[in-house]
């Protein structure tokens, strides 16, 4: 009969070591998660931006759209408006739309943390993440003043990793 000196000993030979696939994938997402973290600090500490810097802006973009729309395309056009109007959205409910997404920060940050440590529960609360970081846009912005690319974009990563991660579910506890 073996005799264990305490749980931990026990728990280290009855389970299997981390796979490394996963442990890549907790360090990718840890590092985007950091990354922004510190982005979404940096910009509460510069606050929103004031009428001239969104003039400045309007001018930038409006200088793009005229040759765009002298050549036909129209469609890069109304996305180069589409994101002056999503600029302007997000400006006005800046300080709640970044309180939001520190929130969803810190649910992606749990989520990972639990995965690394071996719990299911982590990979449910990533797809919670995954979602809740593309919702977050449709709590204060119209739908119409959304960039659909952005959306894909994060769809896109969302799907892959929840999938990368879903991998690794054979490895983690209940």
């Amino acid at each position: 009969m073996i005799d264990f000196q305490n749980e931990t000993e026990f728990e280290r030979i009855q389970k299997p070591k981390r796979p490394t696939f996963l442990l890549v994938l907790c360090i990718l997402s840890f590092i985007y998660i950091g990354l922004s973290w510190i982005s979404t600090l940096a910009s509460i500490i510069s606050g929103p931006l004031n009428d001239g810097q969104l003039n400045v802006q309007r001018v930038e973009i409006a200088k793009a759209l005229e040759p765009l729309k002298n050549s036909g395309e129209s469609s890069i056009a109304e996305t180069l408006n589409t994101l002056i109007r999503m600029t302007e959205g997000i400006n006005e409910n800046f300080y709640a739309f970044n309180l939001v997404y520190i929130v969803v920060i810190a649910l992606g940050f749990i989520s990972v943390l639990f995965m690394f440590q071996g719990k299911k529960l982590g990979f449910h609360l990533y797809i919670g993440y995954g979602l809740f970081n593309i919702l977050r846009y449709y709590l204060f912005l119209p739908a119409a003043d959304i960039i659909s690319f952005l959306i894909v974009w994060e769809l896109f990563f969302a799907s892959l990793f929840t999938i990368l991660y879903s991998r690794n579910l054979h490895w983690m506890d209940n």
